[in-house]
């Protein structure tokens, strides 16, 4: 997404835009369907960003496909970003904590 600008290129390369962006939703629903089985939350948030409700049908395999037209939700991050020191600070916790006896 950053090599071809979507956000740029719709100035003056509109079909140029549309398959850049075209190509990332494909790509958020191939991963809003597969990650469901390990994270179905943040796949509901992807699927519903896309107009998919429900679990995915994995046998139709239709993984990933979204129909031309679709109207694209706004999608709020899906995780909220860890700085350095915060990993650090619970790393260091996690080493120094005692070991819990069974």
């Amino acid at each position: 997404m950053n090599d071809r600008e979507p956000w740029r290129k719709i100035k003056t390369d509109k079909h140029a835009a549309a398959q850049a962006l075209g190509t990332a939703v494909q790509f958020l629903a191939a991963i809003g369907d597969l990650v469901y089985p390990f994270l179905p939350e943040t796949s509901k948030k992807i699927r519903a960003s896309i107009n998919r409700r429900g679990i995915p049908d994995w046998s139709q395999s239709t993984l990933g496909f979204v129909k031309p037209g679709t109207r694209i939700r706004s999608l709020a991050p899906l995780f909220h970003k860890v700085s350095s020191k915060d990993l650090r600070d619970k790393l260091d916790k996690m080493r120094t904590r005692k070991p819990v006896e069974a």
